[in-house]
């Protein structure tokens, strides 16, 4: 076991898996040692005071996926653990706090990976296309106590399932999409005696969690209840500041309304075009031309 109590470097952590899966894991901790996580955590003010730092339990969290590990209760119950002396508590900790600003680190990571590849996309392509690129997708789930959860429509079943609808917006720089944002939905439905599809006592059961007004996971919870078109145009306009300019905004039907578009040309002085699927071929709106992608 490793006898330092405080691992701040990659390589510490190496050491101790890199005989297992040498190639993956040489990969793995060559690619990570770039993205200095620990700086981004801080820049993002998440750290912590005492104890493990911040960037060594987030480089733990993010090698659970590549290594098969779907939670940090398997990760104690694997061969795997011996790469730390923290104890669960400090990754629950981490993972749970409600005021460690979690968006902006996902966008210092993907602004740190731009930059990381912007050389190598110049060596290979003069010119490219950028655009940003917004979609739903449902994300089902199992258990009926979860935080915030109910049952949504899914548009290609024509049924309702258990779960959220999970809003993703990535940025297309022309090689790569990037993983800007994202955001959860619930959805109440018409039926009063049977909000979000639950009887009273269900929604009784459902887990709670007070959270601090002021605290970054209270606005992120209060985007439950809004409409997938404002967040995203909200999510379009964080990209923009962030530093992902792109030419287009890609979205399917769903999103293709006058509005939407109206906002997304009202971005950068109307330099952003829009571009989604829509049920008329060609929709003239004032002296602006939109063509579908089929």
């Amino acid at each position: 076991m490793i006898n330092d109590t405080n691992l701040v470097h990659i390589e510490e952590i190496a050491k101790t898996i890199i005989g297992k899966k040498d190639k993956i894991a040489d990969t793995l901790f060559t690619i990570l040692k770039q993205f200095k996580l620990g700086t981004l955590a801080a820049r993002s003010g998440i750290s912590k005071q005492q104890g493990f730092k911040a960037g060594h339990i987030l480089n733990l969290l993010i090698l659970f996926p590549f290594f098969s590990i779907t939670s940090v209760r398997s990760f104690y119950h694997s061969g795997f653990s011996r790469m730390t002396q923290a104890h669960k508590d400090v990754l629950f900790r981490l993972k749970n706090n409600p005021f460690y600003n979690w968006r902006k680190l996902l966008y210092m990571v993907a602004q740190r990976f731009k930059a990381l590849s912007q050389e190598k996309r110049r060596e290979y392509y003069k010119e490219t296309t950028t655009c940003l690129i917004l979609d739903d997708t449902i994300q089902p789930k199992k258990g009926k106590r979860l935080e915030a959860i109910g049952k949504v429509f899914d548009h290609v079943l024509h049924k309702y399932l258990l779960g959220m609808k999970g809003l993703f917006l990535c940025y297309w720089d022309g090689i790569s999409t990037i993983p800007l944002d994202f955001s959860f939905h619930n959805e109440k439905g018409k039926n009063q005696k049977r909000p979000y599809g639950f009887s009273k006592r269900e929604l009784q059961a459902r887990y709670r969690k007070a959270r601090p007004r002021e605290s970054c996971g209270y606005k992120r919870f209060r985007e439950l209840k809004k409409s997938k078109i404002e967040n995203g145009l909200a999510m379009i306009k964080r990209a923009l500041r962030f530093g992902f300019m792109s030419q287009y905004v890609l979205t399917d039907s769903w999103f293709s309304t006058k509005e939407f578009i109206r906002k997304i040309r009202s971005f950068r002085n109307g330099s952003i075009d829009f571009l989604g699927q829509m049920r008329l071929l060609l929709w003239q709106l004032k002296t602006v031309k939109y063509f579908s992608l089929i």
